[in-house]
């Protein structure tokens, strides 16, 4: 599971010649092209030189070749309801109870969630999710293609290069690879990113195309509020319904359809990004090339756990009162402009709610380690150069 330009059709082709390489029959199936049951039976029954007159039968077909493995490329949420899903996935199923060790099944798509097709967890499938290219991932891809290109640069150079193509790609795997080609066409500069007008030229040209490949396809209404949960870390469902009272999304219903799509996860009574790449791509576009809605978006979900806060503390709830108040200095340090007003009052908001529920003596000292075991709030206050101690009297 993965989104757009993972590689996940190169994958796959790899994983086929490896099995062919053991002498498996290895058969690959593009859904996107395929759409009914009899397609998929008469290119298993011609990949194994045999024809068939009905499914058990067909079962015998692949067992005649001792060791089998489908591979379904383009599983995508389009096909994810469809009656033939389902039909495949028990077909599968009946394969593997018949030929056991012998035969393998592989499903490789976009969003692909046990929600989504009702058979799912008869297959007892395994999922795995692709994850972001971290640092020392592109520095091996930049060593690589350097040494294609006949280039020498020394370990200090890769670094460089590869944190910068990692923070502007968001570790998506072919926005790298159009960075990296870039950086060669641009004859490897150190610094390959020097200024912002650089930045967003080489985030249009590089990455902004695959954004559009993961989303572009989504109705305008559910972009915008795709777009605007992904200002969130975590979000309480209810924030929805404020969302649409304040104009930020046009309707709820789209928020139900995001969810389907396997976009956005939930768990109890909050929601989180399931697919973290495609929300720190849409905030990286946004930031880069929409700043001032970055900002504004920020202020709203700041004013939104503010008020939270506020009345948690004024009905004396403190259950939730840990995630608000972190939420809200997050935000507060978000914006490509910090307001130090504004974030003096999170700070302040955050002693006051910390204070109500006694999580210890010395105030400041609490605040600190409270707040600063946040990752992300410790690195917005070191990248601002601010100290909490500046906003405490």
């Amino acid at each position: 599971d993965a989104p757009a330009g993972y590689g996940k059709s190169v994958l796959l082709e790899e994983v086929k010649n490896r099995y062919e390489d053991k002498n498996w029959k290895s058969i690959l199936f593009n859904l996107d092209k395929i759409d009914t049951e009899d397609e998929i039976k008469s290119k298993i029954a011609k990949q194994c030189n045999n024809v068939y007159h009905h499914d058990a039968q067909l079962i015998e077909v692949i067992q005649s070749n001792v060791q089998v493995i489908f591979i379904f490329d383009q599983v995508e949420k389009e096909k994810a309801d469809s009656k033939l899903i389902d039909w495949l996935i028990d077909f599968v199923s009946k394969c593997k109870i018949e030929m056991d060790f012998n035969f393998r099944a592989i499903f490789a798509g976009r969003y692909i969630t046990s929600s989504h097709i009702s058979n799912w967890n008869k297959g007892n499938f395994e999922k795995i999710s692709l994850t972001p290219f971290e640092e020392d991932v592109v520095s091996e891809v930049i060593k690589d293609i350097a040494k294609q290109k006949g280039v020498d640069k020394t370990p200090r150079h890769y670094e460089q290069w590869a944190k910068q193509i990692t923070d502007l790609s968001c570790g998506h795997p072919k926005s790298i690879y159009n960075l990296v080609l870039k950086l060669n066409a641009n004859n490897w500069p150190v610094p390959f990113i020097t200024q912002d007008e650089k930045k967003k030229e080489l985030f249009n040209s590089c990455v902004n195309n695959e954004i559009n490949e993961i989303i572009g396809g989504l109705e305008n209404d559910i972009k915008i509020v795709l777009e605007t949960v992904s200002i969130f870390r975590k979000f309480h469902l209810s924030t929805i319904q404020l969302l649409q009272e304040k104009n930020e999304i046009p309707n709820t219903s789209a928020f139900a359809l995001i969810r389907k799509l396997g976009l956005v996860a939930e768990k109890d009574d909050y929601g989180w990004h399931e697919d973290a790449i495609v929300r720190n791509l849409i905030l990286m576009r946004m930031k880069l090339l929409e700043p001032q809605r970055y900002d504004r978006l920020n202020k709203v979900a700041l004013d939104i756990y503010s008020h939270w806060i506020h009345e948690n503390l004024s009905r004396g709830d403190s259950r939730f009162l840990p995630f608000y108040v972190r939420q809200s200095v997050y935000h507060a340090l978000q914006g490509n402009k910090i307001d130090k007003e504004k974030l003096a009052e999170c700070i302040k908001d955050a002693n006051d709610a910390l204070t109500y529920i006694s999580e210890g003596n010395d105030s400041d000292e609490n605040l600190e380690r409270f707040l600063l075991c946040d990752d992300d709030i410790k690195l917005g206050f070191k990248e601002h150069n601010i100290q909490i101690s500046d906003f405490l009297s």
